[in-house]
């Protein structure tokens, strides 16, 4: 028989657990919904609500899992990968530093330190301590307004209705704000492959906008940017030191922009790799994501144990 794989794969769940069976494995899948990606194929399903951490823990045991790979980086998934690690579960994330990242605030100062370069930004936890000049004075107008934790999607405001309007909406979900000065460049994203013990792979510079190919409000001019060839190396090796300082495992997708220089944005320190604009732009490069995914998580596993 063979061993148990739990995997929390969210929309990448279907691609994720191909893998691992190619690979020999079988595969417990927790999802949230019925009919989400994998539930189809895996060997094992939970299909319940992934807050109720008790059912997954159990779920797991009962399947005798060791392992489990985190594919999706949702706030409950992450949430519950605190339960986990608890209860001695190996996770194919360094959960620390995924959190860490998670929380845009938390992580613009991490780059900071480590001189890497970002927008400038103004940010505030409670609606009560917010002031629009101070705001305006760090970041002017337009600029682009951020929950800390994508409770909601990025907005660019244009104008001071459409920024009050944005920092309403980020207040109304109880989360920290974050707003950006808006950097007019082209958007461009770098996945960086990291196994731990030093072992980092990238698969080059994908051209890519999230604001244009998600319609993201107020982005109306985004594009994806163009880039001569040292300039593309030299992202690589900022989007290389992002994941190897900040110590980030599995696979990460590390998003730029670009004009004169370069701004690191964010890192999604779980890169989703199920079919999308990105990874069917990486696909035609020539990888395959999920088989870097899944072959990493298999590697961090053993180094951890």
């Amino acid at each position: 028989m063979g061993e148990y794989i739990g995997v929390i794969g969210g929309s990448s769940g279907d691609a994720l657990t191909e893998k691992l069976q190619e690979r020999g494995y079988k595969v417990a899948l927790a999802v949230g919904t019925a009919g989400e990606p994998g539930t189809d194929r895996a060997d094992q399903c939970y299909i319940a609500d992934l807050r109720d951490e008790n059912a997954v823990v159990e779920f797991f045991q009962k399947y005798h899992v060791k392992k489990v790979l985190i594919g999706t980086g949702h706030e409950v998934v992450f949430e519950l990968a605190k339960r986990l690690e608890k209860e001695g579960f190996l996770l194919s994330i360094n959960l620390a530093k995924s959190l860490l990242a998670k929380d845009k605030i938390e992580f613009k100062k991490q780059l900071e330190k480590q001189g890497i370069l970002t927008p400038a930004y103004y940010a505030v936890d409670k609606e009560s301590d917010f002031d629009m000049e101070e705001l305006l004075s760090r970041v002017g107008l337009p600029c682009v307004i951020k929950s800390s934790i994508d409770a909601v999607q990025p907005r660019k405001a244009n104008t001071m209705e459409e920024l009050e309007q944005a920092v309403g909406e980020v207040f109304a979900t109880k989360t920290s704000l974050l707003a950006e000065e808006f950097i007019d460049g082209g958007d461009c994203t770098v996945a960086v492959g990291n196994r731990g013990g030093g072992y980092l792979t990238d698969c080059g510079v994908t051209l890519y906008s999230k604001a244009k190919e998600y319609g993201l409000e107020g982005f109306s001019g985004a594009y994806a940017a163009v880039l001569t060839e040292s300039q593309a190396e030299e992202i690589i090796e900022v989007a290389r030191k992002v994941v190897r300082e900040n110590e980030l495992l599995g696979l990460v997708r590390v998003d730029f922009v670009i004009d004169e220089k370069i701004y690191v944005l964010e890192a999604n320190s779980v890169m989703m790799v199920q079919p999308g604009v990105s990874t069917s732009l990486l696909k035609q490069a020539g990888y395959d994501t999920a088989a870097i995914m899944v072959d990493n998580a298999l590697q961090i596993f053993e180094e951890k144990i």
